[in-house]
């Protein structure tokens, strides 16, 4: 989040002053801090104002919305609970609102275990909404649904385990790469089922469907490039940008339904 600090004008000697400035992040084990830029407080404010915006007033307001539409979504299965539909619903609403909201909050976890309870919500995020267009899918595909849930079964019995059998860095080290597989393995589901079954009834839900999971992809994999370093940490993570177009296209069609 985006700070704006100001200096006393009390504390500045009329001769040459030094100034030593120390940036941590917290956790200690995640180097995500931008820029530090010095100057009059009438030039830097507008800019303040406007990263506030965007890092910090507009991810809270996608929280609070995809958190309402979960309960709602939530309320409509508990209701009708023997149509899968709206149970992943839920669970990508939820999982969606929790991985954005993690990173604002101030629980009392360890480097080692927020980074491996943010890699479960997003795995389960982006299965979830893969398993959505699934049940969405105009003939039951079980190959799919059997080999998805293995993986997921597994990645989720491994990243607990690497969560207490590895050190923070070890599990720092692998956590690009985590996160690259769970991309690739929404991508594979959804690509698949476009490819055998949507390509021969294509219409325009079905294009926003599609439009919505590659946005979510592409958001994902500049996340996994700032995880390896290869991009500057000054914009951070984009998730909780590319999260709400498939939750609300999945609203849209639930809704039509």
């Amino acid at each position: 989040q985006p700070l704006l600090l100001s200096l006393p004008k009390v504390l500045l000697q009329p001769a040459e002053n030094t100034l030593r400035i120390e940036q941590t992040s917290l956790p200690s084990t995640s180097h995500f801090i931008g820029k530090s830029y010095l100057g009059a407080e009438a030039l830097l404010t507008p800019h303040f104002k406007q990263r506030q915006l965007l890092k910090s007033t507009l991810p809270i307001g996608i929280i609070i919305a995809t958190s309402v539409l979960a309960s709602l979504s939530l309320a409509l299965w508990l209701r009708r609970r023997q149509e899968q539909l709206y149970g992943w619903h839920v669970l990508t609403c939820i999982t969606g609102s929790l991985y954005c909201a993690l990173p604002f909050s101030s629980f009392p976890l360890s480097s080692l275990w927020l980074d491996a309870l943010l890699l479960l919500l997003f795995l389960w995020f982006a299965m979830s909404a893969a398993w959505l267009g699934l049940c969405l899918a105009p003939k039951p595909q079980p190959q799919i649904w059997r080999n998805t849930s293995a993986a997921v079964f597994a990645g989720t019995v491994a990243i607990l385990l690497a969560s207490v059998l590895c050190t923070p860095q070890a599990f720092r080290h692998a956590l690009p790469w985590a996160y690259m597989a769970i991309i690739a393995l929404g991508a594979y589901t959804t690509l698949t089922v476009f490819w055998r079954q949507y390509l021969t009834r294509w219409d325009s839900s079905r294009f926003w469907m599609l439009a919505a999971v590659m946005c979510i992809c592409l958001v994902a994999l500049h996340d996994g490039a700032l995880l390896l370093s290869l991009i500057g940490p000054e914009d951070g993570f984009w998730l909780v940008y590319g999260a709400p177009p498939p939750i609300v296209v999945f609203t849209s069609i639930l809704l039509r339904q």
